[in-house]
């Protein structure tokens, strides 16, 4: 079920300056790895203000995204994004639908 990019999706859920363009800004970067660890400039490229791109950069060096996703999965959490087979099939067939969602306690009954 793990997949490399949940890591990431998990991280830049957490830097505010691009949570709310956050899944064009993968789309532009290539995937959620690479805009982790996108540069100032290559963020302005895909499409945030200089402000946010500093303000960015700034919020990801503080934050420790093995622990944070360590404490994520070891309080019972985990990330389907819409490429695992266990994504919600409904969920799946919204328009618009969330390329990732974070998940504590179980989707099925």
């Amino acid at each position: 079920m793990a997949s490399s990019d949940h890591i990431y999706w998990l991280g830049l859920k957490m830097i505010p300056a691009i949570f709310n363009k956050l899944y064009g800004l993968v789309e532009n970067a290539g995937g959620p790895k690479e805009l982790w660890f996108a540069s100032k400039k290559r963020l302005i490229e895909i499409g945030l203000e200089e402000d946010k791109a500093l303000e960015a950069i700034k919020a990801r060096s503080c934050i420790d995204l093995e622990a944070e996703y360590l404490n994520f999965i070891n309080s019972g959490g985990y990330i389907l994004t819409n490429e695992d087979k266990e994504y919600p099939f409904l969920l799946r067939q919204a328009a618009n639908h969330p390329k990732a969602v974070f998940v504590k306690g179980s989707l099925h009954n």
